[in-house]
């Protein structure tokens, strides 16, 4: 989930309709009180070894060890080689789907915790901390205790699919797509297996109070696209620029005034719009300009005309703005995603799900769509699904909110307890009473 901040200002109002579930929770409740316990484990391994996009292996080991062990028909051929997909058939109908996904990124961890990640890699030839900086672990482990809950329950007489995603962070491996999901599909996912009727999936947040859930019935997430910007120029020294054709001045040029792209040509009263350059890299010293420099961005759109017109304009504007400065500008977008949607029938009955839980939470089903993403959005395309927030700062104030992709993000313990809770009352919900009507 890329940059996916919602901060308060992006609540809504506390959902207030029909609250009653048709599980009986004080049948549930215990069952999920007893495998806590291996809630936490599974956390506490998943974050203390993280793995950067399509590079999951141990984590989707760790998967299908539990996953077979609990019974479940498993699949590992979807999803460039680190994907996992759980079946367990329990009675025909309903066939409910959990998707979670599974990777880390490039980020040192510097929260004081005793399971803060220690571990080190390389990406893209740079070394660098790799840690669950936007809560996967806790997504992935919500989704094995939920697994465990229905393996071992005699009361469940259903069908379910466990999707455990690569590369939602956006991979980068020689012959696979950007999008571990949208790779999941494409290696047949839905061909070869039937698809879920509904599908669950959620992201935790760590700006948000633990505690807190929250979703709304339509819209939820932007569209985006990754950009690269490859500008070359001719190199020379630092005192004498005259001679040069300097791509470092026109870089600079370029993240300033391209952002008119947003303020001066998109319809923002449509949706929010962002252009964000987020990677630089140019030169060895102080006094050589070089002959390159090279930018990496993103660009986020809640409306789609202003994603195909932001996409058109940004790369005009920037091969002007070079063409100006005598610079040759190659630009690449890449990592296309859709935005999220979510089915209102199905966000209805989520939302009154999640305030049924107690105690008490939360839950606010109005939230504003926001300018993250999330490429489980190529599932939603496909099948009735919700996909809500789960709030995680640290409910005693000792460890300060972190913003999701930083190195102080955290998920308090409560949070990944309320996440596995949220699966497992969505599950029984639905296996009770199935609200959808099918064809």
């Amino acid at each position: 989930m890329r940059a996916f901040i919602f901060l308060f200002l992006l609540m809504g109002t506390a959902f207030t309709g029909h609250t009653q579930t048709t599980l009986n929770s004080k049948k549930l409740d215990p069952k999920i009180e007893a495998i806590i316990p291996h809630l936490m484990e599974y956390r506490n391994h998943i974050h203390q070894n993280p793995e950067i996009s399509y590079h999951e292996t141990e984590t989707a080991k760790y998967v299908v060890n539990k996953l077979k062990k609990w019974g479940y028909e498993v699949h590992t051929k979807y999803g460039g080689g680190t994907g996992v997909v759980g079946i367990l058939n329990k009675g025909q109908k309903p066939y409910i789907g959990i998707r979670a996904d599974m990777d880390a990124l490039p980020v040192d961890e510097l929260v004081d915790s005793p399971i803060k990640s220690t571990k080190r890699g390389v990406y893209e030839g740079v070394e660098t901390g790799i840690s669950h900086a936007c809560g996967h672990d806790v997504h992935t482990a919500a989704a094995l205790a939920t697994a465990e809950l229905v393996a071992n329950d005699k009361d469940f007489k259903g069908s379910i699919m466990f999707i455990f995603q690569p590369a939602e962070e956006g991979g980068k491996k020689e012959g696979l797509l950007d999008s571990g999901a949208e790779q999941m599909l494409k290696d047949g996912l839905f061909e070869d297996l039937p698809k879920p009727e509904v599908l669950f999936t959620l992201h935790v947040i760590g700006g948000a109070p633990t505690g807190f859930y929250g979703l709304n019935h339509g819209l939820q997430s932007a569209n985006s696209a990754f950009f690269e910007v490859k500008l070359t120029g001719v190199q020379g020294h630092g005192s004498s620029p005259w001679v040069t054709k300097d791509p470092v001045s026109c870089a600079a040029q370029i993240i300033t005034l391209t952002q008119t792209v947003v303020s001066r040509e998109a319809n923002l009263t449509k949706g929010a719009a962002v252009i964000t350059y987020a990677s630089i890299h140019g030169g060895l010293r102080e006094n050589i300009i070089p002959s390159e420099v090279v930018m990496k961005g993103t660009i986020r759109n809640l409306d789609e005309d202003n994603h195909e017109l932001v996409l058109k304009s940004l790369k005009k504007k920037i091969e002007g703005i070079a063409a100006v400065n005598d610079i040759q500008a190659e630009v690449r977008y890449f990592n296309p995603v859709p935005a999220l949607y979510n089915n209102p029938v199905v966000a209805e009955n989520t939302a009154r799900v999640l305030k049924s839980i107690k105690p008490a939470q939360q839950v606010a089903d109005d939230i504003a769509a926001g300018t993250g993403y999330d490429d489980a959005s190529q599932f939603h395309n496909l099948i009735p699904a919700c996909y809500f927030l789960v709030g995680g700062a640290d409910p005693t104030g000792k460890i300060k909110p972190g913003g999701n992709h930083t190195p102080y993000f955290y998920i308090s313990d409560q949070a990944v307890k309320n996440s596995f809770k949220a699966f497992a009352y969505l599950v029984y919900d639905y296996l009770n009473k199935p609200y959808l009507t099918l064809p």
